[in-house]
């Protein structure tokens, strides 16, 4: 295989993925979402990950749902989802959160925000590597340069539509070492 071939594969390979991703981040409608951050939230929710994470690795344990298709198999997988949603409730509340659902948007928004500090100049740099090589490479015709840039474009509107605004950023940026460990990127 050429070297030209190579690079053409790795590109069109690159485009792939990252629409890829676009279109299954599209589908997860809490990934989007901008919940606003604050150094103290933020700080909250690393104080908490480690206690919510233990909890939910020994959940399934404790709130076995019966299965079964009677109504007395679906009241008591109701009673059993209620019970572990007030534990839930209960153990973030401890931290600040007013329910479960809050700490897991909150976990999303600094997950989000946290990619974004840490390699938020590398996709935007990746991307226009990505134009440059295909705007360089003499094997394309121009319309299949363009075709391709336009796919990177749209790539690019779906990272810039999951990106943080500058507050969120702002909140996570001064964690930043902490929630590498805590997220195992140290």
């Amino acid at each position: 295989m050429t070297a030209k071939l190579s690079s053409f594969r790795a590109i069109l390979s690159a485009i792939c993925i990252l629409l890829f991703a676009a279109a299954a981040t599209a589908q997860t409608p809490m990934m989007g979402a901008q919940v606003p951050l604050t150094p103290e939230i933020v700080g909250q929710f690393i104080e908490s990950h480690p206690v919510i994470q233990e909890r939910l690795d020994t959940f399934s344990d404790d709130y076995a749902a019966p299965e079964g298709d009677s109504p007395a198999d679906a009241v008591a997988a109701y009673m059993t989802y209620q019970a572990a949603s007030g534990e839930l409730d209960a153990l973030v509340g401890e931290y600040g959160f007013s329910s479960f659902m809050d700490w897991v948007q909150t976990m999303s928004a600094v997950v989000t925000a946290y990619t974004f500090v840490r390699e938020g100049g590398g996709m935007d740099q990746g991307f226009q590597d990505a134009i440059d090589q295909i705007n360089s490479n003499p094997n394309f015709t121009e319309e299949q340069r363009q075709a391709m840039i336009a796919q990177m474009a749209a790539a690019m509107q779906s990272v810039d539509a999951m990106r943080p605004d500058q507050a969120n950023l702002d909140a996570v940026e001064p964690f930043n070492a902490e929630l590498a460990v805590l997220f195992g990127d140290d």
